[in-house]
């Protein structure tokens, strides 16, 4: 759907810890129920779990919160672009993102990355 909308149908999360942070966008479709739920949930996931520090455990995050929303039989659904952030140890910082229907740029040191939607 396009146009006007009753409610943002959008919402974020930054979690910053001293040495990394998590930054995500979710792109409520058909509410805003899925998109806030997530937001939520990944901040409370990662104050327990700390960062994902692989590809892995980045998608099993995903996939168990996903699971969670099904499970919880509520209204529409959402696409998500995070990004976890390092503190460098050396000069380059390490950066991963993810990309769920929406796009994103990831800067590395003098590189640039950008991922199309």
């Amino acid at each position: 759907m396009q146009g006007h909308r009753p409610t943002m149908e959008d919402a974020h999360v930054i979690h910053a810890e001293d040495t990394w942070g998590f930054f995500g966008i979710f792109d409520g479709h058909g509410g805003d129920q899925c998109s806030r739920f997530i937001s939520k949930r990944i901040s409370e996931e990662l104050g327990k779990t700390g960062m994902p520090d692989t590809d892995k455990q980045v998608t099993d995050l995903a996939c168990r919160l996903d699971k969670e929303v099904l499970d919880s039989n509520q209204p529409g659904g959402s696409t998500g672009t995070f990004v976890v952030v390092q503190a460098p140890k050396t000069t380059s910082p390490t950066i991963r993102a993810n990309k769920h229907g929406s796009g994103a740029l990831a800067e590395l040191s003098t590189q640039s990355m950008e991922w199309p939607v």
